[in-house]
């Protein structure tokens, strides 16, 4: 029986919804996010004294959406997501590099951005790239 669980836990990870039909979760839930990865330049506001950014964002071929989350505030709906910033470690960022201006399959936690300033509402947490 535990053996059963397990697998059903780890089947349901790997299932998402498609884009058009249903909306992502945000964390705690692992989700895989198809797209075009691209590295590009973003500007933070004046008063963060940043300037211009460099990031990886993940482009979906149509708008996406992520559901709302009552337990979690910040976690609000988002509709017509047409990219999310991504995020990760070292390891995962020099994995991307060799990646940009292709299409990729990205697993991991949606998070809201907590700063309106942020280049995107959502960012994807990246845990790997499959």
């Amino acid at each position: 029986m535990r053996h059963w669980v397990t697998y059903v836990l780890v089947i349901g990870a790997v299932i998402q919804p498609a884009a058009s039909s249903a909306c992502y979760k945000y964390d705690p839930v692992q989700v895989t996010l198809r797209g075009t990865l691209v590295f590009q330049m973003y500007s933070d506001p004046p008063a963060l004294g940043e300037g211009e950014q460099l990031g990886y964002f993940l482009q979906f071929p149509s708008p996406v959406c992520v559901s709302g989350d009552p337990t979690t505030p910040v976690y609000v709906e988002e509709k017509g997501l047409r990219e999310v910033q991504v995020s990760g470690t070292t390891k995962i960022f020099t994995l991307l590099s060799g990646l940009v201006g292709k299409q990729v399959e990205l697993v991991g936690t949606l998070r809201h951005a907590l700063d309106k300033s942020a280049p995107t509402r959502v960012y994807l947490q990246v845990s790997h790239v499959e």
